[in-house]
């Protein structure tokens, strides 16, 4: 494939698919709170550890790029417009390396919530990440550098069955309750949305020219970029959809919390 066609397949899986992710998350948050009811009790409960991870993640990303910490709440109740953390922060507007910054601070709280879930898994419940992993990299080793819809969904079968297999061990639970509060709070603001956009461009630009420029100079550099790109991708997408899987979770939680909140009221 050209350049061109590599480098809009790699702006989708490294970008637009962290969008498209963190866009279902939103809406999963929503339907919970729909589901679960608004209440203080049930909006500060769930938030308690989700929402510090949350502004965390921003925080963490903040340090990573340089940008300057202006404020910071990571847990606070009876705010005016019932927002429960927030991280404010500045950066040099001329500086490429802030800018690009934005992006990774906007989408922050899907990568490290999700990672510390991954580790959070590893360390509570290993054999059903060593389960997981296997299935991840017997994907890869038999796909090699293309993408067969087949073995990708058979993964997400085995991927799907190894996790609730973990579900006759008692500290699997202690797991899923976790899963529940830092998932939730994965979805992604419209104010981090927001900050994302000024750093699309350059982020375009910079995987265009790393294309064009191995492509010309040397063939066996730019076949082991793609590769790389292709495996890091693969990763990415499964941690992607791991989320997913996460704040999917959430909603049977929203579903018994509701019938409780039903039956309090009979």
């Amino acid at each position: 494939m050209t350049p061109l066609i590599n480098t809009l397949i790699q702006v989708g899986i490294f970008v637009l698919s962290i969008y498209v992710v963190g866009f279902i998350i939103s809406l999963i948050n929503k339907l919970f709170y729909k589901i679960a009811g608004t209440s203080k009790a049930v909006i500060y409960t769930t938030g308690i550890i989700g929402t510090p991870i949350h502004e965390l993640s921003h925080a963490l990303f903040c340090i990573i790029f340089l940008h300057k910490i202006t404020e910071m709440k990571l847990f606070q109740i009876n705010s005016e417009d019932g927002t429960l953390g927030y991280v404010n922060h500045s950066y040099n507007r001329r500086n490429i390396y802030h800018i690009i910054g934005n992006f990774f601070i906007g989408v922050a709280p899907i990568l490290v919530g999700t990672t510390i879930l991954i580790l959070l898994m590893k360390l509570m419940v290993p054999s059903v990440f060593d389960g997981i992993v296997d299935s991840i990299n017997s994907f890869v080793k038999v796909c090699g550098n293309e993408f067969v819809f087949s073995e990708f969904f058979k993964m997400l079968g085995n991927i799907f069955v190894t996790f609730f297999k973990g579900a006759t061990d008692w500290v699997w639970w202690i797991y899923f309750v976790i899963c529940f509060f830092i998932a939730l709070h994965m979805n992604l603001s419209k104010a981090d949305l927001k900050g994302t956009v000024i750093a699309i461009p350059f982020i375009i630009v910079i995987i265009a020219c790393i294309n064009f420029i191995l492509y010309y100079v040397s063939t066996n550099a730019y076949n082991g970029y793609l590769n790389g790109m292709w495996i890091g991708g693969m990763y990415l997408l499964i941690v992607l959809l791991s989320s997913l899987l996460y704040s999917g979770l959430s909603l049977g939680f929203a579903v018994v919390i509701g019938l409780i909140r039903k039956a309090g009221k009979k």
